[in-house]
């Protein structure tokens, strides 16, 4: 049953290099290349360069009420230009009290 179904989704031969040739440890390296751009292209996407700046704010801090008093946790702000405009994301990071 499970073999039906993965002839039915046309999956490329893990071990065939996409020009037919068949994939050997000399070519392996070249064999997950074109995997991984298989997976960026179809399943994952790509990913983007690191930013060249990432910018911190703390927008709020609880020192005395997280876990009891035991940590202190703090609200931040990351952000970061991107060719769309600036994107922004929150964080929070607990500190255990020494």
């Amino acid at each position: 049953m499970i073999e039906k179904a993965l002839q039915e989704r046309n999956l490329p031969d893990l071990l065939t290099m996409n020009d037919g040739s068949p994939v050997t440890a000399e070519n392996w390296e070249a064999r997950r290349q074109e995997l991984i751009e298989c997976l960026s292209e179809n399943l994952f996407g790509y990913t983007m360069p690191a930013p060249a700046e990432v910018r911190a704010t703390v927008t709020g801090s609880n020192r005395y009420q997280t876990y009891g008093g035991k940590s202190i946790s703090e609200l931040i702000d990351l952000s970061f230009d991107t060719p769309g405009g600036e994107f922004t994301f929150p964080i929070r990071v607990v500190i255990p009290k020494m």
